[in-house]
């Protein structure tokens, strides 16, 4: 798959060639090159060293929210986001008329390989999220340049992902809110996206799939008690997904490659406004997670589409937050409405078969009776929960 990275400015709109964009758009097709403001490593333009963890934490901070004072300039953090999106593309406009041999084989070779849109993974640089910024002008604008010079498709493998990080950077007791509450949350996640990226293998469940549970049973709340009494992100990040595999709902790994907590589950978008609904519902769910006070809290409010949105729009800043672009996501779906992940065991295919097939079956019950329990939580409880 080619890669783009791209610029946060709009840029000169010349009309590109059949096989690529013109020298000067937002978007030029290259090797995974950022052409960013800040000086960039990898893939998604992060430019630190990998972490020395665990890190010292730093004292609680108030938030803006319905029962926060606001923050003082020197308490404000900035988050950073990073999207990549897959897709297809295929050009919109043809070449001129090819007089001489050379160009008119040239062209009919071109014709054929545009049969077949080209697929493409293309990286942002690193767009910093704080009141009054204008990252999301920067992506609308890049995305538009695409849709004025090409047609934008997506298949079945393509998805959409989200890294976030903060300046400055997590703390370890953030770092643990974080990780329990997409354990908690998992049921809403996986009632928003559409059910062809649900039970998905690569972004598999933090919690019915990752190595603890697989071994031991463990419920979602023995798990959420499991990461609190830990103080080593690597031990927290083994307790929800197989060493270095990446392909989990929320990948804690990479927090040692790129300093970031990356969202695999969104699935592939075509629209501005697709990608930006997904990418401040991370953003949202982010910060909302590293200001809530303690897991109690956490396990009052229903895990459930309406729950989720309750509980982000607790830690709600303005000009910070937009929430009126995760419309799109609550489009047709109840607010009770919530689904529990299937599980995916890919790790441990080398297990016995008749061994395989009693822990899938174990993971089968433990989910039902974890459906219940949310069931029931949800037709007790009534917002507010806190």
């Amino acid at each position: 798959m080619a890669a783009i990275a791209c610029t946060p400015t709009a840029g000169t709109k010349t009309r590109p060639s059949s096989s690529q964009a013109s020298a000067n758009p937002p978007c030029t097709p290259r090797a995974r090159v950022q052409s960013s403001t800040r000086q960039a490593h990898g893939p998604i333009g992060m430019p630190w060293e990998p972490p020395v963890l665990p890190v010292p934490s730093s004292p609680p901070h108030a938030v803006l929210g319905p029962r926060a004072e606001p923050l003082t300039e020197t308490k404000k953090r900035t988050i950073t986001v990073g999207i990549e999106s897959e897709f297809e593309l295929d050009p919109r406009h043809e070449d001129g008329d090819n007089a001489m041999l050379p160009e008119f084989v040239t062209a009919l070779a071109m014709k054929h390989n545009q049969m077949v849109p080209g697929p493409i993974e293309m990286v942002s640089p690193i767009l910093e999220a704080y009141p009054g910024s204008k990252w999301r002008e920067d992506v609308e604008a890049t995305w538009k340049y695409l849709q004025d010079q090409y047609h934008i498709t997506t298949n079945r493998r393509c998805s959409t992902h989200v890294h976030l990080s903060l300046d400055p950077f997590y703390t370890i007791p953030e770092i643990k809110r974080i990780a329990q509450a997409c354990i908690y949350f998992e049921p809403a996640f996986e009632a928003i996206v559409p059910p062809g990226r649900r039970f998905n293998p690569y972004a598999k469940s933090n919690w019915l799939d990752s190595p603890t549970v697989a071994r031991g049973d463990t419920s979602r709340s023995e798990l959420i008690a499991a990461i609190e009494g830990e103080v080593q992100v690597d031990v927290i990040a083994r307790l929800m997904q197989h060493r270095d595999d990446r392909e989990y709902a929320w990948n804690f790994w990479s927090l040692f490659r790129r300093r970031t907590i990356e969202f695999r589950k969104p699935p592939a978008c075509t629209k501005p406004e697709e990608v930006l609904a997904w990418a401040e519902l991370a953003l949202s769910f982010i910060q909302a997670c590293i200001k809530y006070e303690n897991t109690t809290q956490l396990q009052k409010v229903p895990p459930t589409i309406g729950g989720l949105r309750w509980f982000m729009s607790q830690f709600t800043e303005p000009g910070l937050n937009e929430p009126k672009r995760m419309q799109r996501l609550w489009w047709g779906r109840s607010s009770n409405a919530m689904v529990q992940p299937y599980p995916q065991p890919v790790g441990f295919w080398w297990w016995e078969g008749a061994e395989r097939l009693a822990m899938i079956e174990r993971l089968k019950r433990l989910r039902e009776t974890e459906m219940k329990q949310g069931q029931a939580l949800a037709r007790r409880r009534r917002a507010p929960f806190w």
